[in-house]
């Protein structure tokens, strides 16, 4: 939220270093517009890609800084005290 960032399935939140196995489109998409509910095949036309939305990218220190806010969170609920 502090980088004004909205995170959408598949999109930036989920391209760590780690978790890329291709090179990502720059650019954003434009999330649809669902006025109900769809079907499988309607699903693939609306989402095409997978992304629902949003950059498909961003700054590698954006991403170090979640991981590392992740890990931290981890990090605290495996301790056993």
């Amino acid at each position: 939220m502090s980088h004004g960032l909205r995170s959408f399935h598949a999109a930036w939140i989920e391209a760590f270093p780690f978790t890329r196995v291709g090179e990502l489109p720059g650019g954003e998409k434009n999330p649809p517009r669902i006025t109900g509910l769809v079907n499988a095949r309607q699903a693939r036309q609306l989402y095409q890609d997978g992304v629902f939305g949003g950059p498909y990218q961003v700054d590698e220190s954006i991403l170090s800084e979640i991981f590392a806010a992740a890990l931290e969170d981890i990090l605290q609920l495996l301790k056993f005290e």
